[in-house]
């Protein structure tokens, strides 16, 4: 006798909230979507007011129609404000994405060659090219 079991499945995924952080000195932009095709919701507030954040993403997915225990991702600039937003973030189950600004596109890259152009001396072979010594 055969017993075919079948697990609980479910094409249906759960809409994620996405939200953009703008972080200045004094006012903060964000910037909520469910998507494309969708108009963003904006709103800008005081920098580094965690309670108003934690408001206005609660406001967004009221708007977007997403129940409450949805997930949320969002996406900053690292700076002065990065990594401790990054920790309160964590404390209520926001996927960050961290954009370092320095990083260039190409994947190959040296982390050397992400924060200062080469040295001119190190480009060339020692002894040849034009900072060759008289002979």
């Amino acid at each position: 006798m055969l017993t075919t079991t079948r697990g609980s499945e479910s094409s249906v995924q759960p809409v994620t909230l996405f939200v953009a952080f703008e972080l200045g000195s004094t006012r903060w932009k964000l910037a909520f979507a469910v998507g494309l095709g969708h108009r963003p919701r904006v709103v800008q507030l005081p920098a580094r007011d965690l309670g108003r954040v934690w408001k206005e993403i609660a406001r967004a997915k009221t708007r977007f129609q997403r129940p409450a225990d949805s997930p949320v991702r969002s996406c900053y600039e690292a700076g002065r404000d990065g990594f401790w937003l990054h920790r309160a973030l964590s404390v209520h189950a926001v996927t960050k994405v961290v954009v370092d600004p320095a990083r260039p596109r190409d994947p190959y890259a040296t982390p050397s060659s992400r924060r200062r152009p080469p040295a001119v001396s190190a480009a060339l072979p020692m002894g040849e090219g034009p900072l060759r010594p008289p002979a």
